[in-house]
């Protein structure tokens, strides 16, 4: 998966964002799109692995919106106060109409 360098490191607090294909180049995310709310995921780095909730999965499309529109699509890049991770990938499966975002937020 890539890492969004301007986003917060995870554990960090502030808002991690990782992107990754779903059907190409390893398909680090296939299935990202059948997470449900209160599925854990785990992120590790070198020193500690890291466990978040997911809180949301949207599904909405890309193609042919107009600037405003993907505007508001852009707030899941966004800096947040609390810490959250965001995984985003293209869908569905046979294209890359549509975006999946994944907000999941710290198991305390």
């Amino acid at each position: 998966a890539g890492f969004l360098v301007s986003s917060a490191a995870p554990g960090a607090g502030g808002n991690a964002v990782f992107y990754g294909h779903h059907n190409i180049h390893g398909s680090v995310f296939r299935g990202l799109d059948r997470l449900q709310p209160g599925d854990v995921l785990s992120v590790r780095n070198v020193t500690e692995s890291l466990d978040y909730v997911v809180e949301q999965v949207d599904v909405f499309e890309e193609h042919g919106l107009t600037a405003s529109q993907k505007l508001v699509h852009m707030q899941y890049f966004a800096p947040t106060v609390s810490e959250q991770i965001t995984l985003l990938t293209c869908w569905p499966f046979t294209g890359n109409s549509h975006r999946v975002a994944v907000v999941a937020r710290p198991i305390e």
